[in-house]
């Protein structure tokens, strides 16, 4: 499981994810252990725990385990595990024990921890040992769910290793697929083993010897598995040199990384869900079967499922047009008014349907409409709630909580309909660029990336970044380590590092403060200044208003309720906005902004030490999805990101010239800036009235 720990809330939820084995784990016995902990106030006789393998059922249990973590162990069939991915699912029907309300439902729960819920093979460690490329792919977890990719190098100067290692970490990303990983990147020796580590020797033939150590032989050149004394396997990467080690570190990559391959069509995360999400790039219709919702009836009082739907980097619709759910469902009648079906979409409710009353009901097609400023670029969680209200729930007798006949069906002949959409990118927007990778995952030139500390741990940090960002575009994106100086690189770039060894142009293009960022971390060498007393910033800071403001204030409020109008719409321009000033607690910042050539983001820490522990953060699935707009700043501590708007941003077209795409951009556009919109309508109103007056006026006879 990718995380510490699963959660299952309310009375039904299921999860579907992959794991992968290798051909020898999957052929030998295997014994399959959870460890799991429920809510005191599930109802064990009727609450049920299942869990599946290739859609075999192995575990149906009671969930009856609130004084802390029990453990269920079952033998797992021969022949039913195979090389490659095999599909593990977790279902649970949860009962409350004495409350009947919808509200009651949220406080029920069941948990499954990480690390102690396992796969184990009949054997011994070495009988498992990877033995080829691909077995990089069952690499598989630690007890939190993480992955690391542990790559041991020489002592000594990491320079001419750098390209390597960068190009290393995006291919080893792309086989280990792994939604919570990173790169660590040590020197002198090879660790020892440990659960979920792929470790790597990378050296040339003439360190190799005093690194590799008690390893069972010396690697013949490119790409190998060597044993250590435990039975346990390195993959060890050599060459006569650094340049035959990068040339075995590409080989890496093209063997997940194939050239020429046709566009994805959907975005893989097998670790985090299955199926994976279907890429729209363009309108179209998806059912419910294949989203994998299946259909199913539900007796209870709060009705949840969800899927996954993904759309491209420069998905341009956020202000028009609206996304369609036709569904196919079924209440029955003693379902009340005051029953609601919800669409929530990315979190955030999209719409509501009432149900009930007048006897039971059949939706056939009904049409659950959601604006399209709901999507973002990537993957988008949409899930259908149905809270169900009964008379028999009101009352609340004895054993009504615990279940009783169907209310409510769902049938997977449902779908979901997305309109054609316009496709022309912006900069900056970190939503596409942690969605997709964008606009590096469509580049075909070599990227730009300025390290300005080249030792184990900036390299780290950034072999970390640049896994995960390879992850996202679902490819390898071309590198070149280029030096600081900002004049020399070419058309989009990445720079990481710390604040002060970061060139000021690069942060100031990147929307940061440079000299803010200076005295982040307590470096600066006194406070900074207080800023001025003035009344407009009095105004703004307690809403107080008088005068013409007060009127132009109440003319806001009123759009803002009547006709759901911001005052940031009526605007001919985006206002402008202050550069960011990085925090006492903020441990990351990503900025994005144009270069002279091309798109620049920066990651930036106050220490090299902060950037690498706060880049393994970030890169974890929960914290990556936080990073939108034009800059976002990651709180450790509490593992929230804050960001600001996108603002003015640069529009930068990536498919061929269309009438029907330009019209559906002109839409957005023109909807996202509504005075805009009113004034050609003005200037189109004017030029209307001209042109008929001179019409007219050549028509008739002049006395």
């Amino acid at each position: 499981m990718a995380g510490p720990e699963l959660a299952l809330s309310g009375e039904i939820d299921r999860r579907r994810w992959s794991i992968t084995l290798t051909r020898e784990e999957a052929e030998a016995a295997a014994r399959l252990n959870i460890a799991y902990q429920n809510a005191i106030l599930v109802a064990p006789e009727a609450s049920r725990l299942r869990l599946l393998v290739n859609d075999m059922p192995l575990i149906d249990a009671p969930v009856a385990s609130s004084d802390g973590l029990s453990d269920l162990t079952v033998a797992v069939p021969a022949g039913l595990l195979r090389p490659g991915l095999n599909t593990i699912g977790v279902e649970s029907t949860l009962r409350h024990r004495t409350d009947c309300t919808v509200s009651s439902t949220y406080e029920l729960w069941t948990t499954l921890a990480s690390g102690r819920t396992f796969l184990e093979f009949a054997g011994s460690a070495a009988d498992f040992a990877p033995r080829r490329l691909e077995d990089v792919r069952a690499t598989g977890l630690d007890g939190e769910g993480l992955t690391l990719i542990r790559l041991a190098l020489p002592a000594g100067d990491l320079s001419d290793a750098a390209p390597a290692l960068m190009r290393l970490s995006q291919g080893l990303a792309l086989l280990t697929a792994m939604p919570n990983q990173s790169v660590e990147i040590v020197q002198g020796s090879v660790p020892p083993a440990r659960a979920g580590t792929l470790d790597v020797v990378v050296a040339p033939a003439d360190a190799f010897g005093a690194l590799a150590g008690a390893l069972s032989a010396s690697p013949s050149g490119g790409a190998s598995f060597l044993r250590r004394g435990d039975g346990s396997s390195v993959l060890a990467l050599t060459g006569s040199n650094w340049d035959e080690v990068a040339a075995g570190a590409e080989r890496i990559v093209s063997f997940v990384d194939r050239e020429g391959a046709a566009p994805r069509p959907a975005i893989l995360n097998p670790a985090l869900r299955t199926p994976d999400a279907p890429l729209m790039r363009e309108g179209g219709a998806l059912s419910f079967r294949e989203l994998g919702v299946v259909s199913q009836e539900f007796a209870g009082r709060r009705f949840r499922t969800e899927f996954a739907v993904a759309v491209p980097g420069d998905f341009f619709a956020e202000a028009y047009g609206e996304a369609v759910v036709r569904l196919d469902a079924a209440y029955s009648g003693e379902v009340l008014p005051g029953s609601l079906v919800n669409l929530y979409v990315n979190g955030n409710i999209a719409t509501t349907l009432p149900i009930g009353g007048g006897g039971s009901g059949v939706l056939d097609g009904f049409p659950l409409r959601m604006t399209m400023r709901h999507l973002r670029p990537g993957v988008n969680t949409i899930a259908l709630e149905a809270n169900l209200l009964t008379e028999a729930d009101r009352s609340c007798r004895p054993g009504t909580s615990t279940g009783g006949a169907p209310r409510f069906a769902l049938f997977d002949t449902s779908r979901l309909e997305v309109p054609d959409f316009a496709r022309i990118a912006r900069v900056p927007d970190l939503s596409a660029f942690q969605g997709v990778g964008f606009p590096y995952n469509v580049t075909r030139d070599p990227v730009d990336v300025v390290l300005p500390d080249d030792r184990a741990e900036g390299l780290s940090a950034a072999a970390t970044f640049l896994g995960r960002i390879a992850f996202s575009a679902g490819h390898a994106i071309p590198l070149r380590l280029a030096p600081a100086p900002t004049g020399a690189l070419g058309s989009h770039a990445l720079f990481i590092g710390p604040t002060r060894q970061l060139p000021p142009e690069a942060l100031t293009r990147a929307h940061i403060d440079p000299a803010r960022a200076a005295e982040w971390g307590g470096q600066a060498p006194g406070p900074a200044a207080a800023p001025a007393l003035t009344l407009e910033g009095w105004q703004k800071q307690f809403g107080t208003a008088s005068g013409w403001r007060a009127t132009l204030s109440d003319l806001e409020g009123w759009l803002r309720e009547t006709f759901d109008i911001e005052a940031g719409g009526l605007r001919l321009v985006p206002a402008s906005q202050q550069p960011f000033a990085p925090g006492a607690d903020d441990g990351l910042v990503v900025g994005q902004g144009e270069g002279p050539a091309g798109v620049w983001t920066v990651l930036t820490a106050p220490s090299t030490a902060a950037l690498r522990e706060n880049i393994a953060l970030v890169a974890r699935e929960a914290n990556w999805v936080q990073l939108v707009g034009r800059v976002s700043a990651f709180d450790p501590k509490e593992s929230t990101t804050a960001s600001q708007p996108v603002g003015a941003a640069s529009f930068v077209p990536t498919q061929p010239f269309s009438f029907s795409n330009m019209r559906l951009i002109l839409a957005n556009w023109l909807s996202e800036n509504v005075l805009a919109y009113a004034s050609l309508i003005v200037v189109v109103a004017l030029l209307l009235g001209i042109a008929t007056t001179a019409f007219v006026q050549t028509l008739g006879h002049r006395e």
